[in-house]
């Protein structure tokens, strides 16, 4: 049974008896099954805990190493991308760098398990651009994992600009929507249009409830 399934990974997680990639593989199958509350809860349990409590949005400076586990930030390999991490000017902070080599790209391969209860959010990160160049920009997008799917975008990142704040509002409907992904994605159809160029920097990810 599914209960008895978690009781045994859970036992073999806290004993060392799983390898890191399946642990990793433990989660996504919760998520992948809609059992997010539990996923999360698994997850939680062994996060690390700057300040001895988890944000909404975990790891939003990238001072840890991303793990690409339960929630915190997940890398894909996405041809015509590269990513790499930089030091930011805050002490253990750092800033990731994408770089966009002109190829067709559907999203940028940088992306979040969010567990967010209904009711209004607003996400705030820091960016700077040189020369990004698409048919309409790159947003930040916030999917439901149910039916009530896209929740919210952020303005179009495109062209060359230094650092500034970007903020995004959104609501999490009470149906529909038991967990989330925001991810950094590529508005336009698959085709020509979707060529991508430029460099983008991130960082300084933070993700607040807003009073109803």
């Amino acid at each position: 049974s599914p209960l008895a399934a978690g009781q045994v990974m859970q036992a073999l997680q806290d004993e060392g008896g799983l390898s890191a990639d399946e642990y990793s593989r433990w989660l996504d199958g919760l998520i992948s099954q809609g059992r997010w509350g539990e996923a999360y809860a698994r997850w939680a349990s062994s996060a690390n805990k700057p300040g001895g409590r988890l944000p909404l949005l975990y790891n939003g400076d990238f001072a840890l190493d991303p793990s690409g586990t339960g929630f915190d930030w997940r890398r894909r390999r996405v041809p015509g991308v590269l990513m790499e991490f930089e030091p930011g000017k805050e002490a253990g902070s750092r800033i990731v760098h994408l770089q966009f080599l002109g190829r067709r790209v559907p999203n940028a391969g940088l992306e979040q398990a969010l567990m967010l209860a209904p009711g209004r959010y607003r996400m705030l990160l820091r960016a700077r651009a040189r020369a990004v160049r698409s048919e309409m920009g790159l947003q930040w997008r916030i999917a439901c994992a149910g039916p009530a799917r896209v929740v919210g975008r952020s303005e179009a990142l495109q062209g060359s600009f230094d650092w500034m704040d970007v903020d995004m509002e959104f609501t999490v409907p009470p149906v529909g929507c038991p967990g989330q992904w925001l991810r950094l994605e590529n508005p336009v159809p698959s085709g020509a249009g979707q060529q991508v160029a430029g460099d983008l920097w991130l960082t300084g990810f933070r993700l607040k409830r807003q009073p109803e």
